[in-house]
C-alpha cells in the first residue's frame, strides 16, 4: 500500500501572516470628523422624512415664566347704604353704562320726608344766626376787654410753672392749671361767627341737612364710572336692606394682572419690561403687556415679589375678562448678534450637544457649543454657520449621512 503524501502547513501559515502584515502596515488616509460618529448602512432607497430650519442671526429674549389671575383697573362693588323697597332696575349684567347712570332706584318717601324736615330747620336757624350775628352781645378777639383776660390767664398758667419748678406745687396742680388756661384761651380766642352758629343751632341744623340729603340720594344707586354691570340679582319689589351688596361695576377698559415672582429672580424685573401672556380660554392667542409696578418688598411668608402687568393690546370683544387664569411671561434682558436655531434642533449624545445639517440630502452630525437658551430658540457659538439648513424634527434616529427627505 502506498504510503499518504504529508500536508504542507508551514507554508500556509507563513502566508497568513504576510496578508495581515500587509494590512496592518498599508497607509491609511486620516479619518474626516464623521469617522467617529454612527453611520448609515440603510439600503439607498430609504429616506428619512425630516422638517428644517434655517440657521439665522437675531436677538434672544430672555424670559421669566410666571402665572396670575386678570383683574380690572376699576372695580367697584356697589353697597345700598340705606334700606328701602326697589321700585326700579335700569341696568343688566353685561351692560355698558356710562359715569353716573341709574342702575337701581330704591323707594324714597321716608327720605324725602327726613329731607324736607331738615330743610325747614335749616332754615329756622339760618334766621336765627342772621338775628344773634346783628347784634352786640358778643366781643370780639381783639376787644380790649379779651386781650386783658388773655393775658390774665396767661400770666396765672406761667405762675404756676413757676411754682412747679420750685417745687412749691406738685404735678397734678400743674396739670389743673394747663387744663384751665387751655379752656380759657380756647374761649377767648374762638371766632365769634363760630359761637353764633352753635348758639343759633346752625351748625347742628347744617349737619342734619346734609345727613338727610345723602340718605335721599341714596335711594338712587349710580354707576361711579364707565364700566359694565356685574352681579346685578334685583327685580322690582325687591327689599334691600342697608348695606348690602347691589352690583359690581368693572371697567374692561384696561386690564392688569398681579403675579408672583421668586425671589432669586426678583432683580431681573423691572418696570417697563415687556410681557407676553396666554389664557387657558383662548389658549390660540397671545397677548402683550408691560410691567407697571413692582412692590419694594419680598413676601416673607412665599419668598416673592408682587408684579403688576397691565395689557397693551385688548380685543375688541370682551374675550378677556376679569378673573382669568394666565400664563405669563416677562422679557428681562435681550442678546443681540446671536446665531439662533430652533430649541428642538438640539440633540444630546455622549454628554455633548449637536445639531444635524441638511447637506445635499445627508444629515450631517454637527457638534455645537451653546452660548444660552430661551423657552424657543438657542443660540449658538460655534459648530455651524448662518444659513445653514438645521433639521428640527424627525432627527432623533438619524445617524450622520442618513438620507433624508425635507419634508415641508
Amino acid at each position: 500500500m502506498p504510503r499518504p503524501r504529508p500536508i504542507i502547513v508551514i507554508p500556509l501559515v507563513a502566508g497568513a501572516l504576510a496578508c495581515v502584515l500587509w494590512l496592518a502596515l498599508r497607509p491609511v488616509a486620516p479619518p474626516p470628523e464623521a469617522a467617529h460618529q454612527p453611520q448609515s448602512d440603510l439600503p439607498p432607497d430609504v429616506h428619512f422624512p425630516v422638517t428644517v430650519a434655517i440657521a439665522e442671526k437675531g436677538s434672544l429674549a430672555k424670559s421669566i415664566a410666571t402665572n396670575g389671575v386678570l383683574r380690572a383697573r376699576g372695580e367697584m362693588e356697589l353697597f345700598a347704604r340705606v334700606g328701602g323697597d326697589v321700585v326700579g332696575v335700569y341696568a343688566q349684567n353685561g351692560k355698558h353704562v356710562g359715569k353716573g347712570d341709574l342702575l337701581v332706584k330704591l323707594d324714597d318717601r321716608e327720605q324725602r320726608l327726613a329731607f324736607e324736615k331738615a330743610s325747614t330747620a335749616l332754615l329756622a336757624a339760618q334766621i336765627e344766626y342772621r338775628a344773634l350775628s346783628t347784634s352786640e352781645f358778643l366781643a370780639g378777639p381783639d376787644s380790649a376787654h379779651v386781650q386783658e383776660e388773655l393775658a390774665r390767664v396767661r400770666q396765672r398758667f406761667a405762675d404756676a410753672e413757676s411754682a412747679f419748678q420750685a417745687k412749691k406745687i406738685d404735678e397734678p396742680a400743674l396739670a389743673r392749671a394747663r387744663r384751665e388756661y387751655e379752656a380759657a384761651n380756647a374761649y377767648l380766642l374762638v371766632d365769634r361767627g363760630d359761637i353764633i352758629a352753635n348758639k343759633s343751632g346752625l351748625a347742628a341744623a347744617q349737619e342734619a341737612y346734609t345727613r338727610a340729603k345723602l340718605d335721599l340720594e341714596a335711594t338712587e344707586l349710580r354707576a361711579p364710572f364707565a364700566g359694565y354691570v356685574g352681579n346685578l340679582d334685583l327685580a322690582v319689589g325687591k327689599r334691600v336692606q342697608a348695606g348690602s351688596a347691589v352690583c359690581t361695576v368693572v371697567d374692561l377698559s384696561t386690564l392688569l394682572v398681579d403675579v408672583d415672582v421668586i425671589e432669586s429672580e426678583a432683580p431681573r424685573v423691572q418696570p417697563g419690561q415687556r410681557a407676553e401672556l396666554t389664557v387657558a380660554a383662548l389658549p390660540d392667542k397671545s397677548f402683550t403687556g408691560r410691567v407697571i409696578s413692582r412692590n419694594p418688598m419680598i413676601d416673607p411668608k412665599t419668598k416673592t415679589l408682587r408684579v403688576t402687568i397691565e395689557l397693551t393690546n385688548l380685543p375688541s370683544s370682551n374675550s378677556l375678562m376679569p378673573g382669568m387664569y394666565a400664563s405669563v411671561r416677562i422679557q428681562t434682558e435681550t442678546l443681540p448678534n446671536r446665531l439662533l436655531v430652533p430649541k428642538a434642533a438640539l440633540l444630546v449624545r455622549d454628554q455633548r450637544t449637536l445639531v444635524f445639517v441638511a447637506q445635499q440630502g445627508l444629515a450631517k452630525w454637527h457638534y455645537v457649543d451653546v452660548e444660552d437658551e430661551n423657552e424657543r430658540f438657542i443660540a449658538i457659538r460655534s459648530g455651524i454657520e448662518p444659513g445653514d439648513t438645521i433639521i428640527i424634527d424627525g432627527h432623533y434616529t438619524l445617524a450622520h449621512d442618513a438620507r433624508i427627505r425635507v419634508t415641508p
